[in-house]
């Protein structure tokens, strides 16, 4: 038995459910962040790359723009409660902070938790564009998704894995 879940998904978010544009995916992969085919690629090897070296994840940390990522991340966990249901009760106190973002960012040696994919924008940028929306754009992620952003159940990952929680509360 699993928690996966059809949903409609449109290959384009800026054209509407229409046959050529909407595709059947699994629920936790229907993210702002769109899979492109080459993230397979990539993230198979990246997988496999080393670490870097402690002196080399500050120069990734500000290329990368974390600064603001995680100051953007820390807000959104702050106002989980206004987006959720009175109903809808997370076990726990919201312990996390910002700082607690950025010694994560280094326990986790600047990779996602699930895919080990290097955080932050992989493209450059031209426009507007919302760097948020880039599939390794850093994202919170609470580990049991009943438990509120604790210190032992948050984690960073890449956007692309961040799916909108569905699975409700247990009774």
């Amino acid at each position: 038995m699993t928690n996966f879940k059809s949903s409609a998904d449109r290959r384009a978010d800026s054209v509407d459910y229409e046959k050529n544009n909407t595709r059947v995916v699994c629920l936790e992969v229907n993210t702002a962040a769109k899979w492109d085919p080459s993230d397979i690629g990539r993230l198979i090897v990246e997988f496999h790359e080393p670490d870097h070296p402690t002196n080399q994840l500050e120069s990734l940390f500000y290329l990368n723009g974390m600064q603001f990522q995680l100051d953007r991340i820390y807000k959104s966990t702050t106002t989980v409660k206004e987006r959720k249901s009175a109903d809808r009760v997370l076990l726990g106190d919201h312990e996390v902070s910002y700082n607690f973002f950025v010694l994560l960012f280094y326990f986790q040696r600047g990779r996602s938790l699930y895919t080990r994919a290097i955080l932050g924008p992989n493209q450059i940028l031209d426009g507007p564009a919302d760097v948020y929306t880039q599939p390794s754009a850093v994202s919170p992620e609470r580990l049991n998704v009943l438990h509120n952003y604790t210190l032992d159940n948050t984690v960073l990952i890449d956007s692309r894995c961040q799916s909108t929680n569905c699975r409700g509360q247990l009774q």
